[in-house]
């Protein structure tokens, strides 16, 4: 599974940055480009409802087992 994770920053907020997560399917996706797919779209969505200037660092990360650590 891919869970789409985007981070958000400005030198102008408070707190600095911000972790956005995918409400639409927060437990992930199975394929890696629907998660690609999604990502951008939430990218959009903030973009419009941020000021500027902000950045932006997206990543769509492998969500592993319980054992395993998150890549």
């Amino acid at each position: 599974m891919f869970v789409a994770v985007i981070l958000v920053c400005s030198m102008y907020a408070n707190p600095k940055c911000v972790e956005v997560y995918d409400t639409i399917e927060p437990y992930g996706y199975e394929k890696l480009e629907d998660c690609q797919n999604r990502i951008f779209e939430m990218a959009v969505g903030i973009r419009s409802t941020l000021p500027v200037p902000h950045s932006m660092e997206m990543k769509c990360y492998k969500k592993e087992t319980e054992n395993e650590r998150r890549t």
